[in-house]
């Protein structure tokens, strides 16, 4: 929920950035201090790790991996 604010809240400032208001560059020091915050807790491990990893699906080498168009 937060990343999602922060990306969103991003394209707002950058919108404001683009029309000439200068209160932006502070708002967008800020966005990305919580960038730099989501990025350190995310390399110190505070999420949550799934223990079984993602099965991956062998394809065969017969069968097209697009389908075929109607």
């Amino acid at each position: 929920m937060f990343l999602t604010s922060l990306g969103l809240a991003s394209f707002v400032v950058a919108g404001f950035a683009m029309a000439g208001q200068h209160w932006a560059f502070v708002a967008a020091l800020v966005l990305s201090l919580g960038y730099i915050a989501v990025f350190a807790a995310d390399l110190g491990a505070v999420f949550p790790v799934v223990p079984d990893p993602l099965p991956v699906r062998c394809s065969s080498s017969k069968r097209s991996r697009w389908p075929r168009p109607v």
